[in-house]
């Protein structure tokens, strides 16, 4: 496999990794659930909680994830110029 490729698959897996982290934490601050288990796999990522998220929940936290990841980007591009 080319180094390139193998770079890239490993950013992808941080990736996943931080954004496991960051929906952990905002689990647990928001609905008091405790990550009891993760899966990160090369098509998808589990997470496994110790209570159970309604659609509501869910959405909330992933728009709350998604705009934590935006904002580390853009302060961190903002950084570099």
């Amino acid at each position: 496999m080319p180094r390139e490729e193998v770079s890239r698959q490993i950013g992808e897996l941080l990736q996943h990794h931080t954004a496991e982290h960051i929906l952990s934490g905002l689990s647990a601050k928001l609905y008091g659930f405790k990550n009891v288990g993760f899966h990160i796999g090369r098509d998808c990522t589990t997470v496994d909680f110790d209570g159970e998220l309604t659609l509501k929940q869910a959405g909330e936290t992933e728009y709350l994830v998604n705009r934590a990841i935006w904002e580390m980007f853009f302060q961190d591009y903002a950084h570099k110029r």
